[in-house]
């Protein structure tokens, strides 16, 4: 974990987010990488008070939701930048990230309303 994530240790209580990049820094467009998938589950399991559930919540539905908690009880979000489509953020959200950066394929699709709707149908609280 801590060659994963070697600034957060001694720092999670004052984390109210993480943003993981699943491509390599620079352009947009790029080919995302697998791995992140593997880091939003080695952060869940760091700290023991991540939930994952299949329920409701407040209303709306949550296919799946994931919370992290700092040590002041307070909810950590994953977020995933990068190579996202359909497919790419359906792994990220089921591994447990709250929120997705979709650019290129918003953007650069037919019809970026579509594109932006089919994304945000994953979404946890849509």
């Amino acid at each position: 974990m801590k060659k994963i994530f070697p600034y957060i240790n001694g720092q999670i209580s004052n984390i109210k987010l993480i943003q993981l990049l699943a491509v390599n820094p620079g352009h947009s467009g790029q080919k995302f990488q697998p791995q992140v998938v593997e880091k939003i589950r080695s952060l869940l399991r760091q700290y023991p008070d991540a939930t994952i559930a299949n329920e409701e919540k407040d209303g709306n539905k949550a296919c799946i939701f994931s919370e992290c908690r700092n040590c002041n009880g307070e909810a950590i979000t994953i977020e995933v930048d990068g190579g996202m489509n359909p497919d790419t953020a359906a792994q990220v959200i089921e591994a447990g990230a709250k929120i997705i950066a979709a650019g290129s394929y918003i953007f650069e699709s037919d019809n970026p309303v579509v594109a932006y709707r089919e994304l945000k149908n994953l979404t946890p609280n849509t």
